[in-house]
């Protein structure tokens, strides 16, 4: 049987499951765009986790080769979600319920590894090798990019993997690829997030198409939306009631922005005749609706206090109780009022927007500037710490 047409085979069988397991905690959606797709020529990965675990944050790690900025719970070290290292290499991922696994599986502690010894696809592949071979792989889709364009998925099981690359036709026609909580070569069984995943294409299809897409696109349009199988709120703010939820509330349980949604990550990457040093980050702490997004960069050191530090963070503190206030009605926890996003005093989608389009110029020039000459690690360090100061400044705190 050709493998394109397994592939749609088990999309559809994945599109008609019951949504019995998209309630599920740990879950999330991913993609990656190699150079030919995006409007700059540079590469793109994104992820937005689901997790049982409000409170996150970003950490500086020294790994065996290379440093790296890793997503983390804010209690536990041992294990990263997402990040970026010092080459350009970064990696995400997402559960996969529908393939085999083991449970001496430990994915988030693969991801630790992998950043801080990986440069490229093929490094992040014999990784994935020996895994198999000891028949401890994970029950996972991972993404990765790196400073040589690639940009690649690994659907992993138990005892294998299979490798989809942005680079050929076949895997991916559009130069993206997209995952959430099933695979393409898994069973079909206890697969979840096929709204999403269709969803997240049909933006990528459209935004390639008119020549849309970079990462202020998939910070502003993708990560942030909340429409669902069962309501389409755009433009915001709704204005019709669902059930009996009250008037203007859109439920977020199928959205690519969940009300589950911890951390929000794009990293946009580096051009071949650039430094990967200047693979840029983009974070938010939180439910990506509720947060603006501020630059992160491997070769800066340690996180500003802002995103990391001892205790909770306080961007990802902040987004929390921003979080609280937009799912305001009681018996209705999982649906967010859309009139406060963009409407009252405070709309909290706009105040991000308007806070972002600032922090988006400045980035954009900086590393336009530094591309053509060079910058000592003070500047760099000083730059970054200045754009997250003006964040929390501008949120009023």
């Amino acid at each position: 049987m050709p493998r394109t047409f397994l592939q749609y085979l088990l999309i559809f069988l994945a599109a008609i499951l019951p949504y019995a397991y998209l309630n599920a905690m740990d879950e999330g959606v991913i993609m990656v765009a190699n150079s030919s797709t995006t409007r700059d020529g540079r590469p793109l990965i994104w992820q937005n986790r689901e997790s049982e675990t409000d409170h996150v944050k970003a950490r500086l790690f020294r790994g065996p080769q290379y440093d790296f900025i890793g997503i983390i719970n804010s209690n536990d070290t041992t294990r990263v979600w997402m990040g970026l290292n010092t080459v350009g290499f970064a990696l995400v991922g997402t559960p996969s319920p529908d393939h085999s696994g083991s449970t001496a599986a430990q994915p988030g502690a693969f991801i630790k590894q992998a950043l801080g010894t990986c440069g490229r696809l093929e490094h992040f592949e014999n990784l994935l090798a020996q895994a198999a071979s000891a028949g401890i792989g994970s029950q996972y889709n991972f993404g990765c990019i790196d400073a040589l364009d690639g940009a690649a998925v690994y659907e992993v099981s138990g005892s294998d993997y299979q490798k989809f690359d942005t680079h050929n036709p076949l895997d991916a026609p559009q130069g993206f690829l997209v995952r959430s909580n099933f695979s393409l070569t898994g069973k079909g069984k206890k697969a979840s997030g096929s709204y999403r995943y269709h969803r997240a294409n049909e933006m990528l299809f459209n935004a390639v198409k008119n020549r849309m897409l970079d990462y202020q696109f998939v910070i502003r349009k993708m990560a942030r939306d909340i429409a669902s199988p069962q309501i389409d709120p755009y433009p915001l703010p709704w204005q019709e009631s669902y059930k009996e939820a009250p008037k203007g509330f859109v439920i977020t349980e199928n959205s690519l922005n969940r009300h589950n949604t911890v951390c929000s990550v794009v990293v946009h990457g580096s051009r071949l005749d650039e430094a990967p040093e200047f693979s840029t980050m983009w974070v938010m702490l939180g439910e990506p609706i509720c947060t603006p997004a501020v630059p992160l960069w491997p070769r800066c050191g340690p996180v500003p206090a802002e995103l990391g530090g001892n205790g909770n963070a306080q961007l990802n503190q902040i987004s929390i109780e921003t979080d609280h206030t937009l799912y305001s009605a009681k018996k209705w926890p999982t649906f967010i009022n859309s009139s406060s996003l963009v409407e009252g005093r405070y709309p909290v989608l706009l105040q991000n927007e308007k806070i972002e389009k600032e922090i988006f110029l400045q980035v954009d020039r900086q590393l336009a500037s530094w591309r053509q000459s060079s910058v000592s690690l003070e500047q760099f360090s000083a730059f970054q710490k200045k754009m997250i100061s003006n964040v929390v400044r501008q949120l009023g705190f």
